[in-house]
């Protein structure tokens, strides 16, 4: 990895196929995505603008609504949206994104998926990498799972996960990420 930072996405595809990391993240060529990653970034998009307090496309009403009560609900404000962050890891830096920072100690990262359960089931390496940084900013992940019907790309139903992962845990997921670099 040539770099001065990485991110859990670009190791993730050094892991799968250096090639397309070279491709990818080196030479810097437009990747191919499929329907369903084009229209989860749209929605993505719309739930930052919605966060600005920018206009949204009517047809992520569904999406913005869904988050609106959920904020309503647990009485949380969106404070900042797309809070970049580094972690300094034995001498390697890793960049992220958190999807928005709330008051009272709450970080939402959102994800666009026709499967929740796929979430549910790893803890990932962005997940303890973001738990890491969090845990020492003392603010809590929650994971706002946004389940669309995969033939119509409908919202579904929001999931809410409370993440709680064990510092044990952390630290065995970013040790395995700093093998990997």
């Amino acid at each position: 990895m040539a770099r001065d930072y990485e991110s859990v996405s670009s190791v993730e595809t050094f892991l799968n196929c250096p090639r397309a990391y070279y491709l990818s993240y080196i030479v810097q060529l437009p990747a191919k995505v499929s329907p369903a990653v084009d229209f989860g970034s749209w929605v993505h998009k719309e739930l930052e603008r919605f966060g600005r307090g920018e206009e949204i496309h009517p047809d992520a009403l569904p999406f913005t609504m869904a988050l609106k009560e959920f904020l309503e609900k647990e009485r949380l404000r969106i404070r900042q949206v797309e809070h970049e962050f580094k972690v300094h890891l034995e001498g390697q830096i890793f960049k992220g994104v958190i999807d928005a920072i709330c008051n009272n100690g709450v970080a939402l990262e959102y994800k666009i998926t026709s499967n929740p359960d796929y979430f549910r089931s790893k803890i990932s390496y962005q997940l303890a990498l973001y738990a890491y940084y969090l845990k020492h900013q003392n603010i809590q992940p929650v994971y706002l799972l946004f389940e669309v019907d995969r033939k119509t790309n409908s919202f579904k139903k929001l999931h809410v996960e409370y993440v709680p992962v064990s510092d044990l845990l952390i630290h065995q997921r970013l040790r395995e990420l700093l093998t990997a670099v």
